[in-house]
Formats: structure tokens, C-alpha cells, sequence
């Protein structure tokens, strides 16, 4: 398919995770297209300091689907396009919240999401474990806690350590920054239990399967809306922050066929069409389910560069009709800078870390989270954003969705 510039506009909707809403910018902006962003107040500067960015406007925080419904009809009814203009979430509560008032959004938009029924089941943690293993793959030992019997159950029969992770976006309770919580011993995991419990988060215990960073592999995939086309990138986590169990500070893209094969059952068998990201773990000869996001990855910029730009394909699919056909992604690399200076200020690895850098960039196939010389002012807003949220947390306030 020949590459057309221009289309309708397209309005992300996300949150804080800066560099995966930046790479959609940057990548349907060069081509002519217009990009306006909902987020939170505080992100915000960092979206509109992008030359790709043509509006922007500050979403409201929480699970309140009434004001996320009316800030997004508003934006809607203020662009002026020939063509419906195109909607597509970067979370977990955008996904969850643009669901509730599908009908809505789907009178005045394109609506950029999955079908409620495999997007809700892989929303949730613990029906996202029974999907995944109802299609045939390896997942770990799982156990929705939700009270003080669950907890004393999984303390008492998992194998150590154990991983608490909420079932939800919507159920950290009063944590809403909350991801994982490692423990080794049963007593932490009755310790931590009980403090997460306390704080309404419903959580889910998994089994910690064995392995460092490098045992982390991911997919990242677009299945087309007639389901006839998917595309896909297969990659590993290098490094992540925290170690053993954060987010992606570094990752590369490899070629697993395996991986590839699993995802592919887990999508033909939910029918899922749409973009999302899988993750496993591999352990010997086995690779362990771990969760699916029903949206792009934060990293999914890595992809990009790998020649599989999900961002784009899905927006020629949505505006255009059509979607390119599938092709072999390219060796690339992935750098979060503000999670991975973090490992290089740790003492134990700093050395280590550092090589890895230099060999990282020097490589030629670098994507920076953030960075980037064609768009550089929301690296300088990015910087500021992150000094002020390091010393709103050291005042003891937390931040928004």
C-alpha cells in the first residue's frame, strides 16, 4: 500500500508514560496527520511542547466515566474534520473508561479499541490467567486475593517468592501508583497482603517465575479489524527498573518464533483484533504467560524502529480502510533514559550499566523513550515534569492517573 500523508485527526488518550504518547505524535504527525492529546495536567506541558502536537487538554483523573465521557465529546465537537476523527487510548483506564461509553464515542468517532468482550477479559489480571490458559499456554500459579483467607492461602501452598500485583487499574484502591510488590518470604506476603488489602487494592498473588531481566519477552502486535492481517514484533527486556519485576529501561528486539506462535493462539482463540502487547517469561524450556495490555506497549517505539511502526499500521486500518501487509521487523534497541540513569546511579551495577550504554547507542539502531532531535522540546519539559514529580512524591503527594 502506497503511504498517503494527510487523513482525519487522531486524539490520544493517556497518562503519564510520556515516551509511548510521544511516539504516536511524532509518527502520525510527520505524515500530515493532526494529533491532539488528553492527559493529566501535569503531563501535559511535556505533550504540547511537541511541533506535532495541535492541541491538547487536561483529562480528569479517577474511574469517573461521566467527566471522561464529556471532556472527550467536547474535544470532538470542537475539531473540524470531513472525516469522523479517529480515538485511540494509551491505558488501561483510557481503555476502560472510552469502553463504558462506546456508544457515545462511536456516534462522532473511530474508536480504536478491541471488542468489549476480550478487551474487558484482558483487562482484569485474573480472567486474563484463565483466557490465556483456556487457550493452551503455560501460566504461573495465580490467586485472586481479597481478604486475609486468600492471603494465609497463598503464603501457605505458593512456592517462593511470591508476586502481588493489582487485578485492575481501577482496583489499587488508595495506590493508585502501585504495580508489584516482590516477596521472598510467607511472612512478607501476609505483611504486604494485609497493607494492600487495607488500602482497598484487590490483588493478585502469582508465582515468581525464576529468571533476570533477560528472561522477559514480549510481543507487540496490531491485529487488523477484519482479522486477516497481523503484525508483530517479537523483543526481550535488557534491563528493567526495578530489577526482576519494573518497567522496560532497556529492551531489544530478537526473533522468537515460539513467542510468536503463543501469541498468536492467544489472539486467534480470544479473537481479538486490535493492538496490545504480550508478556512471558522463560524458564528453561518453557515460556510462562505473564499479562497481555489491549494497548499499545509504553515502549512500543522499539517496534518502530524495528520497521513494525503498530501506531501507523493501526491508523491506516481505522482512517484509511486498508492495511499494509506484514513484514520482517529489523534489529533495534529500546532506552527509557529516566529509568535507566536510575540503574546507572545504583553502585553494584553502575560499571556494568554504563557498557551497556555505550554499546547500546553506538549501535546505530537506538530508539530514545523521549528523546529525539527531529521534535527535542519535550525532552527539556520531560526533565522539568520529572524533577517536579520527584519532589511532589518527597512531599508526600501523589500524582494523578
Amino acid at each position: 500500500m502506497k503511504e498517503p500523508r494527510g487523513g482525519p485527526p487522531c486524539i490520544i488518550v493517556g497518562g503519564r508514560e510520556c515516551g509511548g504518547m510521544l511516539a504516536v505524535m511524532r509518527s502520525l504527525g510527520r505524515r500530515g496527520i493532526p494529533v491532539h492529546v488528553l492527559a493529566p495536567a501535569e503531563a501535559l506541558p511535556v505533550y504540547a511542547a511537541s511541533r506535532f502536537c495541535r492541541g491538547a487538554r487536561p483529562l480528569p483523573g479517577g474511574d469517573d466515566v461521566r467527566s471522561f465521557r464529556a471532556v472527550l465529546l467536547e474535544v470532538l465537537e470542537r475539531i473540524r474534520s470531513a472525516a469522523p476523527p479517529l480515538v485511540l487510548p494509551m491505558n488501561d483506564a483510557a481503555c476502560e473508561l472510552a469502553d463504558r461509553c462506546r456508544p457515545e464515542l462511536e456516534a462522532r468517532c473511530r474508536l480504536m479499541l478491541a471488542d468489549s468482550v476480550p478487551l474487558r477479559k484482558m483487562l482484569h489480571k485474573e480472567q486474563a490467567h484463565v483466557a490465556a490458559r483456556a487457550c493452551g499456554l503455560t501460566v504461573p500459579e495465580t490467586l485472586a486475593v481479597s481478604c486475609e483467607a486468600d492471603l494465609r492461602r497463598a503464603a501457605g501452598t505458593f512456592p517462593m517468592p511470591v508476586i502481588l500485583k493489582p487485578n485492575s487499574w481501577e482496583e489499587r484502591g488508595a495506590l493508585p501508583d502501585f504495580k508489584t510488590e516482590r516477596c521472598a518470604r510467607p511472612e512478607d506476603v501476609l505483611e504486604r497482603g494485609r497493607y494492600l488489602l487495607a488500602r482497598g487494592v484487590r490483588l493478585i498473588a502469582q508465582q515468581y517465575v525464576a529468571g533476570g531481566d533477560g528472561a522477559v519477552e514480549v510481543y507487540m502486535f496490531y491485529r487488523s479489524r477484519d482479522g486477516r492481517v497481523l503484525h508483530g514484533c517479537t523483543g526481550r527486556k535488557i534491563r528493567q527498573h526495578p530489577p526482576g519485576a519494573g518497567v522496560m529501561a532497556a529492551g531489544e528486539t530478537v526473533p522468537l518464533p515460539d513467542i510468536e506462535a503463543l501469541s498468536r493462539l492467544l489472539l486467534l482463540g480470544l479473537d481479538y483484533r486490535g493492538l496490545g502487547g504480550i508478556e512471558y517469561k522463560r524458564l528453561g524450556g518453557a515460556c510462562y504467560f505473564i499479562e497481555m495490555s489491549v494497548r499499545l506497549e509504553a515502549f512500543h517505539a522499539l517496534a518502530a524502529r524495528a520497521g513494525i511502526d503498530l501506531a501507523w499500521l493501526a491508523y491506516a486500518d481505522w482512517a484509511y480502510g486498508a492495511c499494509p501487509a506484514a513484514v520482517t521487523q529489523k534489529p533495534a534497541y529500546w532506552l527509557a533514559g529516566a529509568a535507566y540513569l536510575r540503574q546507572l546511579l545504583r553502585p553494584a551495577t553502575s560499571a556494568a550499566v554504563l557498557r551497556e550504554w555505550v554499546r547500546i547507542v553506538l549501535s546505530g539502531r537506538c530508539q530514545f523513550a523521549v528523546a529525539s532531535l527531529r521534535d527535542p522540546l519535550p525532552s527539556l519539559r520531560h526533565a522539568a515534569y520529572l524533577i517536579r514529580r520527584k519532589a511532589r512524591r518527597g512531599a508526600g503527594v501523589s500524582g494523578g492517573r
